[in-house]
């Protein structure tokens, strides 16, 4: 067990105190500036929860170096749980500016077909990857998110072993706590370079590596820390185990204290809140402070995600509810013999040149009041959508926005019309007119 008897040099302490606090305060303005920006919702929740790992850590840290046993017990299990939780974060940001898991699967998959697995040797025994499939979009997903769930119950268990102490089972919780953030980051990067000409345009590359570069920091250079003092390079030879695990969890945290002022700014720059200003967003509103605060940290979209990955499962990744009907045909009839086949497989066939699809029961019918039967039975995608037409309420067009209504989520901010396509368009025009020159 870490002892509260820290052997720290005053100095130190003060220049981890001194980095986390920069690194907070570079952290905290741009987070609050996304909160006074806050015009994309589904897309800043995200990012602000990213940007929350470094004041996350660098508060952890500092609290580890003042007060290890404190910390070992209360604010070291809710920073590893929150490096987990960054990694499906990040994966739902590149869900989201791909349009969404429906997009991907009914479109964006089409383009790439299946790819093997690339793994040296292992790859060859796993079936390839195919997107356009639900039930493998779920696989992949799961694979990021398991981490996220084994992240708990590993903290639980290593607090259980402080009062039993086990080596074998220490070493076989650490051997499947590689296996489960291996398998994450795996899904992760596989997932990256599926979609990466479709990811390209976003650049994406710093948010990338912001996320991969604080949690291979905080893991792997506390191996070579630990490497570093069992060889005899760092701390005293004389040391029993408890003053080397003492000194080893010391040096972990002061290096990544010191570490933070440069991963808050990275991040600074890779989720800069001036891609949401109105310069930008000229015709945006945004989200009153208070409400884009609810917004951010009410968890809904997690719950929901949670809920229908490990739940719900594969009773909601189906190829019904991931329909591709709409889907152009000229992306439909291109699709791969691969992807193809399995849906085949699945009791889908295809029509007009491979351009349309349908489902049949097992016994070969067509389903009944299924709404890709009226897309193949017309030939039309207007007809399903006859299927799906409910009355629409028209009442709200009626509703006039009240400015001094206090209950009014939303602002627009009037100096955004400076900046609006409108504006730049006469301002054009009077550099061209001969009267302005």
């Amino acid at each position: 067990m870490i002892n509260d008897d820290s052997k720290v040099l005053s100095v130190i302490k003060f220049l981890c105190f001194l980095s986390s606090t920069i690194a907070i305060t570079i952290s905290f303005y741009d987070i609050v500036r996304h909160f006074q920006n806050y015009r994309k919702p589904l897309e800043q929740r995200l990012t602000i929860r990213i940007l929350l790992v470094v004041p996350i850590f660098s508060l952890t840290c500092f609290i580890s170096i003042v007060k290890p046993g404190f910390a070992h017990f209360v604010t070291d299990p809710i920073r590893e749980v929150y490096e987990a939780f960054i990694i499906f974060t990040f994966f739902s940001l590149l869900t989201l500016i791909l349009g969404g898991e429906r997009k991907i699967v009914s479109e964006l998959s089409l383009e790439h077909g299946t790819i093997k697995q690339p793994v040296f040797i292992i790859g060859n025994f796993l079936k390839p990857l195919d997107l356009s499939d639900p039930e493998d979009f779920l696989q992949v997903k799961r694979g990021i998110l398991q981490y996220v769930w084994f992240k708990p119950l590993y903290c639980c268990s290593l607090l259980a072993l402080e009062t039993w102490k086990s080596i074998k089972a220490r070493y076989l919780l650490l051997f499947l706590y590689n296996i489960s953030v291996t398998w994450s980051l795996y899904n992760l990067a596989l997932f990256w370079i599926y979609f990466a000409p479709n990811l390209k345009k976003f650049h994406p590359w710093s948010k990338f590596l912001c996320v991969k570069l604080i949690i291979f920091a905080s893991y792997w250079q506390s191996v070579i820390i630990e490497l570093l003092i069992s060889v005899g390079i760092m701390g005293s030879s004389g040391d029993g185990p408890e003053e080397r695990a003492h000194f080893s969890y010391i040096c972990q945290n002061t290096v990544l204290c010191l570490e933070m002022i440069f991963f808050a700014l990275l991040h600074v720059k890779a989720f800069s809140w001036s891609d949401y200003s109105y310069k930008i967003l000229p015709k945006c509103a945004r989200m009153e402070f208070m409400y884009a605060l609810r917004d951010t940290f009410c968890a809904y979209d997690v719950k929901w995600d949670f809920k229908h990955t490990l739940l719900v499962g594969s009773n909601y990744y189906t190829y019904q509810n991931f329909d591709i009907t709409y889907t152009d045909g000229d992306l439909m009839a291109a699709m791969s013999f691969e992807s193809r086949n399995r849906q085949l497989h699945k009791g889908f066939r295809f029509s007009n040149d491979g351009r349309q699809r349908y489902q049949i029961t097992d016994y070969g019918s067509i389903l009944d009041g299924d709404p890709l039967r009226a897309a193949v039975s017309y030939g039309s995608k207007n007809a399903s959508h006859e299927l799906e037409e409910e009355a629409w309420d028209n009442s709200i067009g009626e509703m006039q926005y009240r400015i001094d209504d206090p209950n009014y989520p939303v602002i627009w901010e009037v100096a955004g019309h400076r900046y609006t396509n409108d504006m730049n368009t006469i301002r054009e025009s009077l550099r061209n007119s001969n009267g302005y020159n």
